[in-house]
């Protein structure tokens, strides 16, 4: 998961954090192999690993691809959640 300025159509100006991905040693996954991700300026205490920064008042939007995705995701088996307000 990747989170691009709306305004530049690029990264995030001063991001500490561009990305969030399943090759990432470091991200923390739930006990089913689902991953949360929080967008958010502030750090989230705890979940460090797990956090891409988006700026203030930005306007923002995620971008998700998938690198040798199983067969569920070309039958639509499988399907992105979407972006929940927490």
């Amino acid at each position: 998961m990747t989170v691009y300025d709306l305004t530049t159509a690029g990264f995030i100006h001063n991001s500490p954090t561009l990305c969030i991905d399943s090759y990432k040693p470091n991200t923390e996954r739930n006990a089913d192999g689902s991953v949360d991700i929080y967008f958010t300026s502030r750090l989230p205490r705890g979940k460090e690993n797990n956090w891409i920064y988006i700026a203030p008042r930005g306007e923002w939007t995620a971008l998700f691809r998938f690198h040798g995705p199983k067969k569920a995701v070309f039958e639509k088996a499988w399907v992105l959640p979407d972006i929940e307000h927490a």
